[in-house]
Parts: C-alpha cells; sequence; structure tokens
C-alpha cells in the first residue's frame, strides 16, 4: 500500500495536473481540492495574452490510504489519459498563439494602411488636417503608435517566452499549495483570496467602460461626414487595443493580490506563535508538553498525538515557517524577471495616455465650439488611467509593508529560539523591474512628468495656432 501523500509527491512536477475521478458519480478516490481558474486569466487569454493552458493546482489529504488494486487502476487510468491530455494542451496553446498573432497582424495592417492611404485622407476627409491643427493630429498619431507598439511588443514577447511564463505559473499553483498546506491545512487550503472578489469587480466595470467608449469611438468616426472605411478602421483600432490592453494590469495585481494573501498568512501565523513563545518560557513547555504536539501542529489542527515536544521540533516549526516564507519571496522574484520588462512598457504606456489625454482636453477646451462629449471622455481616460498606476504601485508597497513585518516577526522568533541575534539574515520582497521599483514613491515623479509634458504640448499647440493664423 502507498499513502496519497507519496502520489501527490510523485506527480508533484508533472507540467499538468491530472484529475483522478475513477467514479464520476462519487467522491474523487484523492480528493482532489481544485482551484478553479479564474475568469479574468481566461479573459486576459481571450485577448491575446497569456498564451499557456491553464491547469488547476490541487491539494491531497494524507490521512486516507490506497491499496494495490486501486493503485494499480489509477496507474492504468493515468497512462491511458497521458497522450490525450498532452495533445488537448498542444491544441489549446496553438490555438492562443495563433490568437495574440492575430491582434499583432491587425495592428501591424493599420499602420500598412496609414502609409498608404495618408495622402489620399489629406485630400477626401474633411478637417482631417486643417491649418493650425498640426501638433493636434500629430499628438493623435503618436498616441496610436504608442498603443501598437506597447500591444505588439507585449503580446509577441510573451508567445516567444512562453516556455519561461508556462515555469512560472507552476511555479505559482505550487506556492498557492505550499502556503495552504502550512497556514492552513488541506482543508483550508487557498482557493480565493480576500482581495480577489474587489479585484473580480473593479475589472468588469473597466471592461463594461471601456467596450462602452470603443463603441462610442466607432460610430462617431463611422458617422462623420466624408469618413471612408479605411480612416475609420485606422483611426478606430489602435485606441480600441489599447484600451483593451490596459486589462494587463489587472492580470499582473492578480499575481500580486496572492502574495500579499500568502504574506498575510504567513504573518497571523507567525505572529501567534511569537505571543506565544513570549508569554510562555521555552523550558517549562518542554517539561509539561510530553505528550503533546508542536505549536504549530496545534495551529493548524493536525491529529499527531505520538509527536513528542522538544526545542527542535519547535524549532523545526519555524524553520518550515522561514522556508514557507522563501518560497513566496522566490516566486515573487520569479515574478519580477518575468512580469518586470512587460510592467515597465505598461507604465509608460499608461503615463503616454494620461499625457495625451490631458493636452486634448486643453486643446478641445480652448476650440470655439467646445466638444463636450470628447472633453468628458478625456478626462475619465486621465482618472482611470492614474487609477491603473495606482493601483498597481499600491500592491507593491503593500506587498512590501507586509514582507517588512514577516520578517520582523521572524528574525524576533528565530532570536528567541537560538538566543542569539539574527536580524537582517532575511530578505524583503520587492516587487521591482530592471528600471524602477513598483511602489507609491514613483507616483510623485509621474505626477511631474505629466505636468513637464503637458505644458510643452500646450506651448507647441500655442505656436501652432498662431503660425495658421500668420
Amino acid at each position: 500500500t502507498f499513502n496519497k501523500e507519496d502520489l501527490a509527491c510523485s506527480y508533484k512536477d508533472l507540467s499538468f495536473i491530472y484529475y483522478f475521478n475513477l467514479n464520476p458519480n462519487s467522491e474523487s478516490l484523492l480528493g482532489f481540492k481544485i482551484m478553479g481558474v479564474p475568469l479574468i486569466l481566461r479573459l486576459i487569454q481571450f485577448l491575446g495574452y497569456f498564451p499557456i493552458p491553464l491547469s488547476s493546482t490541487s491539494c491531497i489529504p494524507k490521512t486516507k490510504v490506497i491499496n494495490e488494486n486501486e493503485s494499480e487502476l489509477i496507474t492504468k487510468n493515468f497512462k491511458s489519459n497521458f497522450t490525450s491530455s498532452k495533445s488537448l494542451r498542444f491544441l489549446s496553446q496553438s490555438c492562443l498563439i495563433i490568437l495574440g498573432s492575430l491582434y499583432t497582424l491587425l495592428l501591424l495592417c493599420v499602420v500598412c494602411i496609414f502609409f498608404l492611404k495618408f495622402n489620399y485622407w489629406v485630400i477626401a476627409v474633411p478637417g482631417f488636417w486643417g491649418k493650425g491643427r498640426g501638433i493636434f493630429y500629430s499628438a493623435v498619431i503618436l498616441k496610436a503608435l504608442s498603443h501598437i507598439l506597447c500591444c505588439v511588443v507585449v503580446k509577441l514577447d510573451m508567445i516567444y517566452r512562453r516556455g519561461r511564463l508556462r515555469k512560472f505559473y507552476n511555479s505559482f499553483l505550487s506556492m498557492i499549495d505550499s502556503v495552504g498546506e502550512a497556514t492552513g491545512g488541506c482543508e483550508a487550503s487557498l482557493k480565493t483570496n480576500r482581495y480577489q472578489k474587489r479585484l473580480s469587480i473593479s475589472t468588469y466595470l473597466f471592461l463594461v467602460l471601456i467596450t462602452v467608449w470603443s463603441i462610442e469611438l466607432f460610430l462617431t468616426l463611422h458617422g462623420r461626414e466624408g469618413a471612408c472605411f479605411s480612416y475609420t478602421f485606422a483611426y478606430v483600432t489602435p485606441p480600441i487595443m489599447g484600451y483593451y490592453h490596459s486589462l494587463f494590469p489587472f492580470l499582473a495585481v492578480f499575481f500580486l493580490n496572492w502574495y500579499l494573501e500568502s504574506l498575510k498568512r504567513i504573518s497571523s501565523v507567525v505572529t501567534n506563535k511569537l505571543r506565544y513563545m513570549q508569554s510562555v518560557e521555552i523550558d517549562k513547555c518542554t517539561k509539561n508538553s510530553k505528550n503533546e504536539s508542536s505549536w504549530y501542529f496545534h495551529h493548524n489542527n493536525f491529529n499527531l498525538s505520538n509527536r513528542m515536544e522538544t526545542p527542535q521540533s519547535i524549532s523545526r516549526d519555524s524553520e518550515m515557517l522561514v522556508n514557507i516564507y522563501n518560497v513566496v519571496r522566490q516566486q515573487s522574484l520569479q515574478f519580477n524577471r518575468t512580469f518586470g520588462f512587460w510592467i515597465s512598457l505598461d507604465m509608460a504606456h499608461s503615463l503616454l495616455r494620461i499625457v495625451f489625454s490631458a493636452y486634448f482636453i486643453v486643446s478641445l477646451m480652448c476650440q470655439p465650439i467646445s466638444a463636450l462629449r470628447s472633453i468628458v471622455q478625456n478626462i475619465l481616460t486621465v482618472i482611470v488611467y492614474f487609477y491603473l498606476l495606482y493601483m498597481m504601485c499600491k500592491k507593491g508597497s503593500d506587498i512590501a509593508g507586509e514582507s517588512e513585518k514577516v520578517v520582523e516577526a521572524l528574525e524576533s522568533l528565530m532570536s528567541l529560539e537560538n538566543g542569539q541575534d539574527i536580524h537582517g539574515r532575511l530578505k524583503r520582497i520587492k516587487i521591482e523591474t530592471n528600471f524602477f521599483n513598483v511602489d507609491l514613491k514613483i507616483i510623485t515623479p509621474i505626477l511631474g512628468t505629466v505636468t513637464t509634458y503637458l505644458l510643452v504640448l500646450i506651448q507647441f499647440q500655442t505656436g501652432d495656432c498662431k503660425s495658421g493664423r500668420n
């Protein structure tokens, strides 16, 4: 016979998780606790990002035993489905790669149409490049290029680095299992986190908003006098793709929420144990607990009555908590390496959107006939993209602050047990790219940058209008 823990270890390193269920009408033989794939990841994949097949993590109880007949049946069933599952994963990944490539091709077509049809639009489309409007339309073109560049580079880079992305996601699922087992036991495994509901609501509201903006933009351009199909397609496609690319920060925050949730769970366990160790002397605890299990296993309600309490067992519990924290830290480092460049590019894209939208507000307000709807839309664009930057930076600051609390508590706990100062041995978790740390400290430079470039654009606009009148 062998238990489920051995089976879990045997299949832990597989590239996918096989859901053993020999009888669909009864409880699964292995009692898998499946964390369903969140809808936000499916939505991101539909938009051409994260092009890897998504699998669910599992948490396997360690209290039951499987006999030989059952184990042979499981192995036979597993082998018979291995080939078909691998083929389905290959087909799924191929479809995701094709989908991302189609979005990229669509944006590249916009560039080709612009160069081929520009002279025609100047003649055929009324007011396309009027006097005194050169800077305004130059800003529109630059904004469209920023949409195209950001979307194309991120999509193609994700496709190119899909192997690293797959390793990151498998490591992420493994971290969730480890933290769930270490801080709450299998029955309280991490199926969701306290931030997931708010993130989902924000994502759906944002999706509805950008869909309304996209429809409004298309109808406005399509109904304009003299607007041909090529002009409408080239004008509308980049901003619409830029709108939907703005769901990328929600993908990054999805993973950051899990890091923050994991740190808070570890912090709760470590803080409780530290209070316990500070209130009870270790010597007294050793004398009076010969038939008791260690603090950690009491905290997680494990039934191990034969486990003897010793200073070594207490130390092992603390070392296990340190190891779990290091698992989260290593996973966050993998996140930085995988998402760092994409986050830098996306934040630069958001910054450009804010600058150009603020310029369009000022420029439209200075016109004799004020376009109220366009002004309101650009004001909302500035607010929304500031929120996206703030959301990302706030989550990075929260993770850094929670990591510092966990490290201080762990170091105090280890110092109390070992009788010596070990402060400074554990490293903090930081969300960073190759260019900056993702935290609230960069909000002030962002505001300064927006103000500077906005003033420059307004000065160019003023000079362009004067030359047009002359």
